[in-house]
């Protein structure tokens, strides 16, 4: 392990730990879109995966009883 010199050392410490030791996963700030605060790539992967299928039903559920349709 290398000396943890500045605030910055120490950041890069953390994400470098958890990407390694707990499957964290480091994207890039482009991929962030703060107007609906999500990450584009981390989303089209849910959707490719097959993990937002019962939110989008659930959604769909809400929405057709009458509730808002912005959760």
């Amino acid at each position: 392990m290398s000396m943890v010199q500045t605030e910055k050392d120490y950041q890069n410490f953390i994400v470098d730990y958890l990407a390694k030791e707990n499957g964290y996963i480091v994207h890039s700030d482009d991929d962030f879109n703060c107007v609906y605060a999500f990450d584009k790539t981390l989303l089209l992967f849910l959707f490719k995966a097959g993990c937002l299928v019962h939110f989008a039903m659930d959604l769909n559920y809400v929405t057709k009883k009458g509730g808002s349709s912005c959760l």
